[in-house]
């Protein structure tokens, strides 16, 4: 008695066996032959397995129960066959080769860009009488960065000192960097009658006191952002200016004190990307009416991140934490304030909605107004209030390729500039309709990989000579600012301090008291 099997014909090439979908006693099913496996188990030979048996090679019995042990998808001898085989090899390996060629052409322009940062591009023999002497306030990183290495591509400039608390430190790094002189205090290098300019790269509770001191010794400054921790301390710096030029005893020192340039180092501005954007956002037949800002900043901080690794919290909630981490915090958020002042239109009056902190993130939301006029041949009074909607987000426990995005969209056309920041690094700008994206295009604008530093280096001195570099106005202006054209792409004194009000403000909103670091000013940093 054999069990009746009823499944879908079909031919199992096993001894020559053909196994019809009747009932075997309806088809005289043989008594010599091997009954079908289950439905549930029933596997069949593979075709390089059919082709074994008909070539005298290994056999494959076609029932599950006489399947050699092996993967599932195992030939009779041991290869694995799939997806991933044969044929498919070359497919594979010739994408990975296009894709490896293609990354790395795309990535020799930004070899080439990183790679010339360091390097000097001035002869050992050439001088220049004329150039700007400038002395290091501290022995930094971003000194190198934004003064050491520029001067080396700028015949204009040359680090005549350096100065830090400790003379061993101050020697060898003049020793690396090429510079002069090596002073154990800040003060020796402001008391140098050689030095016209001094950089300011301290921490950024020292800012406001090197940068009075340096004021009060005649000297340009140059001095790392934000300028201060609050706006009462910038509005001291405008202030002894002010005063020194008011008070002085002579024609000559009151000419000369008001010729000092004071500038805050948001080295961003200089680059040909801010002054394109800054063209298109005042293009008001392209854009239209500015309606919408938002801020991106993420420059992670591995120490932040690691801190976040295992938890879903941002530091400390509901507030900044400790009194350094909001000042390392302000050292990036800074940014985002100052590049939406610097993408709203001329005159815009801001105010703060809401804002939140944590230890390493920043949020905030504001509004804007400004007046713009309604046509032309209408009267200078017939305008119409215009409010803009801005939200900015800085996260420095992000980790992610660092980013500086900037989107302003107005009722026309928008644009999307990805690392305005950085341009020299990576940035797109993309311009066009905010509805069809078709209609979109993106401009990039590296020159010969001159980094923001060196913009803002060769505009720095020209200021200080009375030159105009690249169409720059170098004078400080501190009550003329006009309302379009390159004078809004250089951070006036007057504009420091407006951004400190704002950022006073914001804190507020936030529920953080404005920073204040007078208990700091006896005290040495340890740069």
């Amino acid at each position: 008695g054999f069990q009746h099997f009823v499944f879908a014909q079909r031919s199992i090439p096993d001894e020559g066996l053909s196994v019809p979908s009747q009932p075997s006693h309806l088809t005289g099913f043989s008594i010599g032959a091997r009954a079908p496996p289950r439905r549930r188990h029933r596997h069949y030979p593979s075709p390089r397995a059919q082709a074994d048996r008909q070539t005298g090679g290994s056999a494959d019995t076609g029932t599950s129960c006489a399947m050699a042990p092996g993967p599932r998808n195992a030939n009779a001898d041991g290869t694995v066959y799939g997806f991933i085989s044969g044929w498919w090899y070359p497919i594979i390996a010739s994408f990975l080769i296009y894709w490896g060629i293609r990354g790395f052409v795309s990535g020799l322009p930004l070899a080439r860009r990183l790679w010339r940062i360091p390097q000097s591009r001035i002869s050992s023999s050439a001088e220049n009488p004329d150039a700007v002497a400038v002395g290091l306030l501290g022995a930094s990183n971003i000194a190198k960065f934004a003064v050491v290495w520029p001067s080396g591509k700028d015949i204009a400039v040359r680090v005549a000192a350096v100065g830090s608390r400790d003379l061993q430190k101050a020697k060898q790094y003049a020793e690396s960097n090429g510079i002069e002189k090596a002073y154990g205090s800040y003060q020796e290098v402001l008391d140098d009658p050689e030095i016209e300019a001094v950089y300011i790269g301290l921490p950024t509770e020292y800012h406001h006191i090197w940068t009075m001191r340096s004021i009060e010794a005649g000297k340009h400054v140059l001095v790392e952002k934000p300028i201060t921790l609050n706006h009462r301390e910038a509005t001291e710096i405008s202030n002894l200016l002010e005063s020194k030029i008011t008070n002085a005893r002579t024609p000559e020192e009151a000419a000369h004190y008001k010729s000092l340039v004071v500038l805050e180092g948001y080295h961003w501005r200089f680059h040909p990307v801010a002054r394109h954007v800054k063209r298109v956002f005042q293009d008001r037949k392209f854009m239209g009416k500015i309606r919408h800002i938002r801020m991106d900043f993420s420059l992670v901080d591995l120490k932040a991140w690691s801190s976040t690794l295992f938890s879903s919290s941002q530091g400390e909630a509901g507030g900044a934490g400790s009194l350094k981490q909001k000042i390392k915090l302000l050292d990036r958020w800074c940014y985002a304030i100052d590049t939406i002042r610097f993408a709203l239109p001329f005159g815009s009056k801001i105010e703060v909605t809401s804002a939140k902190f944590s230890s390493y993130r920043a949020e905030a939301n504001m509004t804007a107004t400004y007046f713009e006029e309604e046509g032309k041949g209408k009267r200078l009074g017939d305008s119409k209030m215009q409010k803009i909607l801005i939200k900015f987000v800085v996260d420095k426990a992000k980790l992610e390729m660092p980013s500086w995005n900037l989107k302003v969209s107005g009722s026309l056309n928008e644009i999307y500039v990805t690392n305005i920041g950085h341009p020299y690094i990576y940035h797109s700008v993309h311009l066009g309709s905010t509805a069809d994206a078709k209609k979109r295009r993106s401009v990039q604008m590296y020159g010969e990989g001159e980094t923001t530093f060196e913009h803002q280096l060769s505009a720095f001195a020209a200021a200080i000579r009375g030159g105009q570099p690249n169409g720059i106005k170098g004078r400080l202006v501190d009550n003329k600012r006009a309302a379009s054209g390159d004078d809004e792409i250089w951070p006036t004194l007057s504009s420091s301090v407006e951004n400190m009000a704002l950022i006073d403000e914001v804190l507020i909103k936030g529920g953080e008291k404005s920073l204040s670091a007078k208990h700091w000013h006896n005290d040495a940093p340890s740069r």
